[in-house]
C-alpha cells in the first residue's frame, strides 16, 4: 500500500514541477491537466495494488486451503495407522495369553467371546464354544493361567452361557492367605469379603478357591477401622472384562 501511494506521488510531483515551468495562460491549462492525469494516476495505481492484493490474496488463500487439506488428510492416515497397530498390538497379546493358557491348560479350549461381560446386568456373557467342542457345566473359565473368571451354568452344542464370580449377589467360599471367608459378588469384576480383625491379609493377596490353584481375584483394598472387630477387603479381578475377546476353558471337578 505505501508503495502505491509513493509512486502515485511522485509522477504528482514530477507533472506539478513541469507545470511550474510553463507560462501562464498555457501553465494554467497545464496545472488543469496535471490535476487530471494526477487523479488518473492514483486511481490506476491504487487500482493495480488492488487488484494485486486481490489475486495474491486469493492465490494465499488457496495454497493454505490446499496445505489444510493435505494437512487433515495426513492426520487421518495416522490415526489409521495408530488404530491398526493398537488393534495388532491386542491381538498378539490375546495369542500370548492364549499360548500361555494352552501350555498350563493342555487339557482345555480356547473360545471366543459373543458378549460383553461388563454390560449384563446379571453377571453373565456368552461364549462360541458349546457341547461338541467339549464345553461342560460347571467347567472353568480363564482368563489368565491361573485366574478363573467364572464358571459354564448353561450350554448348548454351539454357544455357552458363563457367570462371573462377581456377578451381584454371587457368593463362593475363597481363601486367601490362611483365611477361608465368603466371597460376595458386586457386579464389574469386584468382590468383597469379610475377615477376622487381625488377619495377614494385605494387598495383591490372591483370593483363591479352596482346593484350586485358581485365584479368582486380588486384594485390592482393605478397610479397618478400630472400632470394628472385622476387616472389609475389596478383591478385584484382575482382567479388564469389556476387552475380553478370547476365553480358555477347563473342566471342573
Amino acid at each position: 500500500m505505501r508503495n502505491k501511494s509513493f509512486v502515485a506521488a511522485l509522477l504528482l510531483i514530477v507533472l506539478f514541477g513541469v507545470a511550474l515551468k510553463v507560462q501562464s495562460p498555457v501553465r494554467d491549462g497545464l496545472r488543469s491537466g496535471v490535476r487530471s492525469v494526477a487523479a488518473v494516476a492514483w486511481v490506476a495505481a491504487h487500482g493495480i495494488g488492488d487488484s494485486i492484493d486481490h489475486y495474491g490474496g486469493f492465490s494465499s488463500r488457496t495454497a493454505l486451503a490446499g496445505e489444510n487439506a493435505a494437512l487433515k488428510a495426513e492426520i487421518a492416515r495416522l490415526e489409521s495407522l495408530s488404530l491398526h497397530n493398537d488393534v495388532l498390538r491386542s491381538e498378539n497379546a490375546t495369542l500370548r495369553d492364549m499360548f500361555s493358557l494352552r501350555e498350563a491348560h493342555p487339557e482345555g479350549i480356547a473360545a471366543s467371546v459373543l458378549s460383553d461381560p461388563a454390560v449384563s446386568p446379571y453377571g453373565t456373557f456368552v461364549i462360541g464354544s458349546g457341547t461338541d467342542d467339549g464345553v461342560v457345566v460347571g467347567a472353568y473359565v480363564l482368563s489368565a493361567p491361573r485366574v478363573a473368571i467364572g464358571r459354564v451354568i448353561e450350554v448348548d452344542a454351539h454357544s455357552t452361557l458363563v457367570e462371573l464370580f462377581s456377578a451381584p449377589g454371587k457368593e463362593i467360599e475363597v481363601m486367601i492367605e490362611d483365611v477361608r471367608t465368603i466371597y460376595h459378588g458386586r457386579g464389574d469384576g469386584n468382590g468383597l469379603v469379610i475377615v477376622p480383625r487381625g488377619s495377614q491379609v494385605a494387598e495383591g493377596d490372591a483370593a483363591q478357591l479352596p482346593g484350586l490353584e485358581f485365584a479368582i481375584g486380588f486384594v485390592g483394598y482393605i478397610e479397618s477401622k478400630p472400632e470394628d472387630a472385622e476387616t472389609k477387603v475389596l478383591v478385584r479381578v484382575p482382567a479388564n472384562l469389556p476387552s475380553l475377546s478370547f476365553v480358555y476353558i477347563v473342566p471342573g471337578e
